[in-house]
């Protein structure tokens, strides 16, 4: 916890700004001052400095942000101020008697082959990723090997080719589309026996059924 005492020591180490202190913002939930510095080209440039890195003392950061921002008046670049603010972090903590925050590595890749690289393992998600990959391609390659073995087992069974007038050889051959044929059966029975074409007794043509009497001859 930051004491009167130790923000004095903070903010003697610091120095002060040459200039006057512009109007910061406090980010109450990530405990950083921050500013918006207008460039000359037209270009907004958001910067924070946070109490943590600053040693955890509020009147450390704040006097970190104004000389952060008197850089960019100065004609510093972004990335020039960024190494500068760290320099000012490193003295606090040097004040303070912590180690120095080591800088946050950038976001590896999915596939974990930088972090194999470095000889760590690589995270979880990317792992888990690359199994289901692998799965789904496995999955993939057998569903394809049984669809081969089944088709050639077809065209085996049959002893090459079909027969003529065989289902087979009527619906294309053993690689053509194979339909099922119908199976033979009384179509349209209802209407051979209303029309008399047969007899509704035996289903047998008229002229051949034993009840029928014998056929009218005209006068």
């Amino acid at each position: 916890m930051a004491t009167p005492e130790r923000d004095a020591s903070l903010l003697e180490a610091l120095g002060e700004g040459t200039s006057p202190p512009p109007r910061l913002g406090y980010h109450k939930h990530a405990t950083a001052y921050h500013f918006v510095y207008s460039a000359p080209g037209g270009q907004k440039i958001r910067f924070q400095c946070t109490v943590h890195a600053a040693g955890g003392s509020n009147a450390a950061a704040e006097r970190i942000a104004w000389l952060c921002y008197e850089q960019f008046v100065a004609g510093k670049t972004k990335e020039e101020v960024t190494e500068y603010r760290g320099q000012l972090y490193a003295k606090c903590l040097e004040v303070v008697g912590q180690p120095p925050v080591a800088a946050k590595a950038k976001r590896k890749d999915d596939s974990g082959a930088a972090a194999a690289k470095e000889g760590r393992k690589p995270k979880k998600a990317a792992t888990k990723k690359a199994a289901t990959k692998t799965k789904v391609a496995e999955a993939a390659s057998s569903d394809s090997s049984d669809s081969d073995s089944s088709s050639s087992s077809d065209d085996g069974a049959g002893g090459g080719a079909p027969a003529a007038g065989s289902p087979a050889s009527a619906n294309g051959g053993s690689h053509g589309p194979r339909l099922a044929f119908p199976k033979q059966g009384r179509v349209a029975a209802k209407m051979l026996v209303l029309s008399g074409f047969r007899c509704p007794c035996h289903f047998a043509l008229g002229r051949d059924c034993a009840n029928r009497g014998p056929p009218a001859v005209p006068v």
